[in-house]
């Protein structure tokens, strides 16, 4: 993939192009002067082309950002909407090591230590949805 050039150095590396060409423009050079013109040729194209192509600032910040504003925007909502309240209770047992970690911020206070929070909840599935993801696309 060739790399995007801003056009100021584009528009400098035609008039140096130019200039090389002029100076070379004598019967023993002249094929080099004809390759540097027509060089020039396609990079001036190539710059007409840039400038009427829109942005794609805007396009590329609401394909990246816009979906994880709104991922963010809703932990936001599912944080401060459920801090207080468990979102599953497990048997003691079977969250043994992790209980107060999945209870988080709330430690062992509820329900003796086999309450997932929301907090936990969300950092979970989040993840598990991102692997089951990648294992989709990459299929």
């Amino acid at each position: 993939m060739r790399a995007l050039t801003l056009p100021p150095a584009i528009a400098t590396e035609i008039k140096r192009l130019k200039k090389e060409a002029n100076r070379l423009n004598t019967p023993s050079t002249f094929s080099r002067s004809a390759l540097l013109t027509r060089t020039a040729t396609a990079k001036e194209k190539e710059l007409n082309a840039l400038k009427a192509q829109p942005s794609r600032v805007w396009w590329t910040l609401i394909r990246f950002a816009l979906p994880y504003t709104i991922q963010a925007c809703a932990y936001v909502v599912l944080v401060l909407s459920f801090r207080s309240t468990p979102v599953v209770i497990l048997p003691v047992d079977i969250v043994y090591p992790f209980g107060s970690m999945l209870a988080f911020p709330h430690g062992a206070k509820w329900q003796g230590g086999g309450a997932v929070s929301v907090v936990a909840w969300l950092a979970l599935t989040s993840r598990v949805g991102r692997l089951l993801a990648d294992h989709i696309i990459s299929r």
